[in-house]
């Protein structure tokens, strides 16, 4: 999520940062907002509980105004509101953009989602340069993860010459 509040600040920033680094942005907030809500009912599943009218009923108490209890975290509904309304190819940001995807596999193409959103950043005047890592996907592991290859991408590109095109 923190990329695509970084993406929204590029956008509306008096000064345009140099670039964006991106790792595995998530480019819809409203998916995003489903997941992290589903989190709620797995919890509540897992505790004991019943279905309490799915994610719908989730959203609407965020919607009357109450603050959620999710995985350890407080959700404001203000807070909620602002990333389901969130989509990527809303916001070209202003300045070149590294995006490093990781892949659990080599040769794999990046997502069609993530493919729209670069192709409409570059239509909308982005310089876009894609990164694609193989390695584990530490977002999802409920351990501690490293990933080498994005660590190891990442000090390259950063080593290197600015962002271009791709």
């Amino acid at each position: 999520m923190g990329a695509l509040l970084a993406v929204a600040h590029a956008q509306t920033a008096p000064l345009a940062p140099e670039r964006l680094l991106l790792w595995q942005p998530v480019t819809n907030g409203s998916g995003y907002l489903n997941g992290f809500l589903r989190l709620r009912l797995a919890g509540e599943l897992l505790a004991g509980g019943s279905d309490s009218g799915g994610t719908d009923a989730l959203r609407e108490a965020l919607a009357a105004g109450e603050s959620l209890d999710i995985a350890g975290y407080t959700l404001n509904p203000r807070l909620a509101a602002g990333i389901d309304t969130a989509d990527a190819r809303a916001l070209g940001p202003r300045c070149p953009i590294a995006w490093f995807e990781v892949a659990a596999s080599a040769g794999r193409p990046l997502p069609p989602a993530a493919v729209r959103v670069a192709d409409t950043w570059r239509l909308q005047g982005s310089r876009v340069d894609v990164h694609l890592v193989q390695g584990a996907q530490f977002w999802a592991a409920p351990e501690t993860v490293d990933c080498p290859a994005l660590i190891d991408s990442t000090l390259a590109m950063l080593a290197g010459p600015e962002v271009s095109d791709a």
